[in-house]
């Protein structure tokens, strides 16, 4: 008799843990992460899209979100609003996190570049001129030449420009000649220090960095030819 009970008690203890055990491991902790979105003067947005994996949260009137429920991973979170350059970031989540971003205005890139006009191109080459301009509105990236800019780790490749993208002229990325930045893709607008100065021009191929006196030499070394739009990708 005693040995049925023992063996009716481990039954009903395993039986027990049976429903115990998975309940402790679907009881796995989660975090959340919160923050502000702002723009680079420091008001709040509204509307902004945020993204972690599968979980998706729109920033209210004052630019918070929050979204909890997510597993201790690594987690990437994006930021997007049409209008401003998207942002994104990487992290390790073993806790509750506070993350802030700041989006710059695509407006703001090309308001910027505008105020260069004129500029002799002694005083101001291509690369320098896309450098100077990202850094004043808070896109910061190492200064480098325009055949470094598709390998440095700080734009990805698109395939449709937007105001404020990157577009570089060469035979490719890699062999790069000159660079710009785009002001109007429905016109195929860019401004660059040419080598008439800061200015604007176009990038159909009809000219030359907007001088057609140098389509003859540009055209023969393909300069002109569009190597790619690239975008950055802030944090």
């Amino acid at each position: 008799m005693i040995r049925k009970n023992s063996r009716v008690l481990v039954v009903a203890l395993l039986i027990l843990l049976s429903t115990i055990i998975p309940a402790f491991a679907a009881a796995a902790p989660t975090y959340t992460i919160s923050g502000t979105v702002k723009d680079g003067s420091g008001k709040t947005l509204s509307g902004v899209k945020v993204t972690v994996g599968s979980k998706h949260y729109t920033t209210l009137m004052n630019g918070s979100y929050k979204i909890a429920g997510l597993a201790k991973t690594n987690q990437a979170i994006s930021i997007s609003l049409n209008g401003y350059v998207a942002a994104s970031r990487n992290i390790k989540l073993v806790s509750d996190a506070t993350h802030n971003f700041t989006l710059v205005k695509r407006d703001t890139i090309i308001a910027k570049a505008k105020t260069y006009r004129g500029t002799p191109h002694r005083i101001l080459d291509c690369s320098h001129f896309v450098n100077k301009v990202y850094q004043q509105v808070g896109l910061a990236y190492a200064y480098t030449d325009c055949s470094k800019i598709a390998s440095i780790g700080d734009f990805e490749k698109v395939s449709t420009p937007l105001p404020g993208d990157i577009i570089l002229f060469g035979p490719s990325p890699d062999k790069a000649e000159h660079m710009g930045i785009v002001i109007d893709p429905a016109k195929k607008q860019f401004i660059g220090a040419q080598s008439r100065g800061v200015a604007i021009a176009v990038y159909d191929g009809t000219q030359a960095w907007g001088n057609p006196k140098y389509n003859d030499r540009v055209n023969r070394a393909g300069y002109y030819k569009i190597a790619g739009f690239y975008r950055y990708k802030a944090q």
